[in-house]
């Protein structure tokens, strides 16, 4: 295995584990603090690894789903500027 990471092709072949899904399941690990399945069978693990994934796709989506709080903010005012 060392050889092969010395070539050129191995070196750009292991560069490649960066991209995508390395560092997916390193903010489950890491963020999340899943590491290990806490139910038996496969069907139940899928279940859960369901859950997970959810759960971190929902916390890498949270910045979009928040209100923009500018646009709140002028509709307010602009309700209290009217009102008066």
């Amino acid at each position: 295995m060392a050889h092969r990471l010395r070539t050129p092709e191995g070196k750009k072949l292991y560069g490649l584990r960066k991209q995508t899904p390395e560092p997916v399941f390193g903010i489950i690990k890491s963020v999340l603090g899943f590491r290990q399945f806490s139910v038996r069978g496969l069907e139940k693990a899928r279940g859960e690894w369901s859950l997970v994934t959810m759960a971190g796709t929902s916390s890498a989506c949270s910045p979009w789903c928040q209100p923009d709080r500018r646009r709140h903010q002028s509709v307010k005012t602009a309700k209290s500027s009217t009102a008066q």
